[in-house]
């Protein structure tokens, strides 16, 4: 379970937008996902169109003194059915008051995710725009923090301190915590806006995301509807920008699992790893075609990574070979994909915005699963989800890596 905290003391960098949102994406790609509002402004509650004033519990009963006997799952909303909510409510914010002087107080929201390590892949938490008690316990129960910031040297300017409060954490509690910067409300035409993204990367280098998100009126008219802009406009820019963001964090969390463990009161060098992740990647893709025994083979050090990788990280397996490249069909460009015991396959790519669309099974006890997809003359990337895992096509040798240190498939249509 990657646990991942949203944080910034300045207001209006889009730090309640990318909680929601990517929580949403996260959730659209079928990954199980909880998102912890933690502002007492309850914006994010709002934002998916929770009215918290109506609920009997909220955040503020599961950190509350009194609170301890409660659960997550008492205070769990439904958004659908891969997102969950943990609403706030403007009572949230005498907490502060309530905690002063308890023990142990920075550590309740980490106790209280402790108990559902295993129910959910992501916990994306929304922090209030301080650095206090409940954005504490943010830091104190997350492994990761993402850090939007808006194209305004003023938002780099306050960048200083949360650094320090992280920094802090981490000497306290021996605990890395990986820091990721996004910027947001970014407008690629204006000159300040490219100057900023520059001073960002120098300063985060590799922990800047590729992603950026744009100005866009959908996003705001989404929460002002009451919905994430997966469910509100999927032609717009802003869900692009929010797949994207979904999908790179989906991938460098398998970079993350990937990495050498650190020593024992070590902290490990994530820029310093980073040609070594490409490498891994780049043994990963290596699959070689047998044409005689039409079966698909992964190369010794592919094999040994797969071996010695976790769960979540990326799988190719010894599949049996479709015989079923992608290859022109009545329609467009026919894709398959085969593997037994596969509950779902999904594809997506350049050709739908990266937006997977369901694959179908050609018969019910079949292991064989294609699409049909309409396209124009050009070159494609794409990949396969299959059972919430991306997977490169396992009949097309064409690769490339992309930007975010990951393996694409390739095809070139004429």
């Amino acid at each position: 379970m990657r646990i991942i905290a949203i944080a910034n003391q300045k207001g209006g960098c889009g730090k309640t937008t990318t909680a929601i949102n990517l929580a949403a994406a996260l959730a659209f790609v079928q990954k199980r996902v909880l998102l912890i509002d933690l502002d007492p402004q309850g914006h994010a509650t709002c934002g998916l169109g929770v009215k918290a004033e109506a609920l009997s519990r909220t955040v503020y009963d599961l950190l509350r003194e009194s609170g301890q006997a409660l659960g997550i799952s008492d205070a769990l909303v439904t958004v659908s059915s891969f997102l969950h909510l943990i609403p706030s409510h403007v009572v949230l914010s005498v907490i502060e008051q309530e905690l002063a002087g308890v023990s142990g107080r920075e550590n309740k929201l980490m106790n209280q995710l402790n108990q559902i390590s295993s129910n959910y892949e992501f916990v994306i938490i929304d922090c209030p725009p301080n650095l206090g008690i409940l954005t504490f316990n943010a830091l104190r129960a997350s492994d990761e923090v993402i850090i939007p910031i808006e194209p305004s040297f003023f938002s780099l300017h306050g960048l200083a301190k949360i650094f320090e409060t992280i920094e802090s954490l981490s000497q306290i509690t021996k605990k890395n915590i990986r820091i990721h910067a996004l910027l947001t409300r970014y407008e690629p035409r204006i000159k300040l806006a490219q100057e900023v993204l520059a001073e960002v990367k120098r300063h985060f280098q590799d922990r800047t995301f590729s992603s950026q998100i744009r100005e866009n009126i959908k996003l705001r008219e989404a929460a002002a509807a009451g919905k994430s802009i997966i469910d509100y406009d999927r032609k717009s820019t802003g869900f692009q920008d929010y797949m994207n963001l979904a999908i790179e964090t989906i991938e460098r969390g398998i970079r993350i699992a990937i990495e050498p463990q650190e020593e024992a009161g070590e902290k490990q060098d994530v820029s310093a790893n980073g040609e070594a992740v490409r490498e891994t990647f780049s043994e990963l893709a290596k699959i070689e075609i047998n044409p005689e025994s039409e079966t698909i083979t992964q190369s010794a050090d592919a094999k040994q990574f797969q071996e010695t990788s976790p769960a979540s990280a990326v799988e190719t397996e010894t599949l049996t070979q479709c015989n079923e490249a992608p290859h022109p069909a009545l329609g467009g460009i026919l894709f398959s994909y085969q593997g037994s015991q596969v509950r779902e396959v999904l594809i997506a790519g350049d050709f739908n915005h990266w937006v997977p669309e369901a694959m179908t099974k050609t018969e019910t006890d079949s292991d064989l699963w294609h699409k049909v997809i309409s396209v124009e003359p050009g070159t494609y990337r794409y990949k396969f989800l299959v059972d919430g895992e991306w997977k490169i096509d396992p009949t097309h040798t064409q690769i490339e890596e992309n930007r975010y240190g990951g393996i694409n498939s390739v095809i070139r249509v004429e």
